[in-house]
């Protein structure tokens, strides 16, 4: 999670806008290497809460940054 801390600015954007590269590399990176820590986040949707960032936000900015995994595969 600590690696995504470059889009915490970028949750609440329009899909039309693209985060920048410090914010879709490691989220991109995450999903391909970190895959079950990310599964654990969206999962406790608690954390999220902590960040005021809701899971449809972050749902949504995987998108913007062109990663096309979803929570559909997680376990």
């Amino acid at each position: 999670a600590s690696k995504l801390t470059g889009c915490a600015g970028y949750m609440n954007g329009t899909d039309a806008q693209k985060p920048p590269e410090t914010c879709c590399g490691p989220l991109r990176d995450a999903v391909k290497n970190e895959k079950p820590c990310l599964c654990a986040l969206y999962a406790s949707p608690e954390i999220f809460k902590a960040f005021n960032i809701n899971v449809t936000d972050a749902l949504r900015l995987s998108k913007r940054c062109g990663v096309s995994e979803d929570v559909s595969s997680c376990p």
